[in-house]
């Protein structure tokens, strides 16, 4: 049951924003052509349903967490990783001092 729920809400959710920003970038192919001042505003819309999207899933995620997840460590690294492949760029990921362990129940 739990399972569909999320399956929906991020149906709902993302899946709506993802739609509305494409829409709006296929608008801005258009603006380009002819307007620059609507191009600029279709681009500040983009910006903002990519964020909320993004948000959406960050809260999503959130809900799914159990004790049993990579660690903030791993997933940084992971992140980390990841960007370096689809940006194209290096970085170099590296920790000092001893990580602490937060309970999941006293995560936001």
């Amino acid at each position: 049951y739990e399972r569909n729920r999320m399956a929906r809400e991020i149906h709902d959710t993302v899946g709506h924003k993802m739609t509305a920003l494409l829409v709006q970038l296929q608008l801005l192919r258009e603006w380009q052509k002819r307007d620059s001042q609507k191009a600029d505003e279709t681009v500040g819309v983009c910006e903002t349903l990519a964020r909320e999207a993004l948000d959406d899933v960050r809260l999503s995620v959130r809900t799914l967490q159990t004790e049993n997840d990579p660690s903030l460590i791993e997933s940084l690294k992971q992140l980390t990783e990841d960007f370096c492949k689809n940006a194209g760029v290096t970085t170099e990921f590296a920790v000092s001092g001893d990580p602490a362990i937060i309970p999941l129940s006293l995560h936001p």
